[in-house]
């Protein structure tokens, strides 16, 4: 978990940076509010799914398996992301608004 949140921590800022290159000085305030709301959302649900595979082990007293199950939803769920991304658009926006 910890290499988890150090990771996340080193790409974060680079990714807002990245997304809010592609908007418009007009529209950057709203743009980083919905990104800080998405940021929120995403960790409440994944607090909440992982918490949820690994309670429903750990209640009966496996916490052990109760962490691999989290581990394992963890990691389906970053596949299942990784492959979508792949799907995107390669080409970056351009700025028509100027």
């Amino acid at each position: 978990m910890t290499v988890v949140g150090f990771g996340f921590g080193l790409i974060v800022a680079a990714l807002f940076q990245s997304v809010l290159s592609a908007i418009s000085n007009a529209e950057t305030g709203s743009a980083s509010g919905l990104l800080a709301a998405v940021q929120a959302v995403g960790a409440s649900a994944g607090v909440a799914i992982f918490g949820t595979v690994f309670f429903a082990k750990a209640t009966s007293g496996a916490f052990a398996l109760g962490f691999r199950h989290a581990i394992l939803v963890e990691v389906i769920v970053i596949v299942v992301f990784m492959l979508a991304i792949c799907g995107l658009d390669k080409q970056a926006p351009t700025n028509n608004w100027e």
